[in-house]
């Protein structure tokens, strides 16, 4: 619904997928770059999204947020929607016999969202994770998030999480 609303602002946006596996596995998938216009394959790569294995936020965060500031454009936007808590394996091995490899994963997730603050990304995250008030307080510190009680809601919710966050309607009907 957001893609569609885009096409006809000027208004670039990409949206990526991510899945990790450990450290030294963090997947990072085009599904529609900033430049590229909608079309079928786009289309058939939504349709295809489904979750995989682990949910390493920070570098995900951190890669996207590179990618935004390659991209030409006044306001940079991450909105990060999510289906769980930072987490993966090895996630804070270091920590793991302690039981805070969760903290570890939180603490990651809470310092790429303020590094993308730092260079002029304005990050969101939505949650479908109906655990989520437990943990994102503190790994979203000053970056706003939401918890969406139904995923049903999520197309129609980011639309309007656009309209408020970009700060400007962009011709997308209200």
């Amino acid at each position: 619904l957001l893609l569609e609303s885009l096409r006809g602002t000027g208004d670039r946006a990409g949206v990526f997928g991510f899945s990790s596996a450990g450290r030294d596995r963090v997947d990072v998938l085009g599904v529609k770059d900033f430049d590229e216009p909608l079309s079928d394959t786009v289309w058939r790569r939504v349709d295809g999204m489904t979750p995989l294995q682990g949910t390493r936020m920070g570098a995900a965060i951190r890669h996207v947020t590179r990618r935004l500031l390659a991209t030409r454009a006044a306001t940079k936007l991450l909105v990060v929607v999510s289906d769980g808590r930072p987490h993966d394996r090895g996630y804070g091995a270091e920590y793991e016999h302690l039981g805070r490899a969760l903290e570890y994963a939180v603490g990651d997730t809470r310092h790429a969202f303020s590094s993308a603050q730092q260079v002029g990304v304005r990050p969101f995250l939505l949650t479908v994770d109906a655990a989520g008030h437990e943990y994102l307080a503190q790994a979203c510190g000053d970056v706003a998030y939401e918890v969406l009680a139904d995923v049903e809601a999520l197309p129609a919710r980011l639309l309007s999480l656009y309209r408020s966050i970009s700060g400007s309607p962009s011709g997308i009907p209200a």
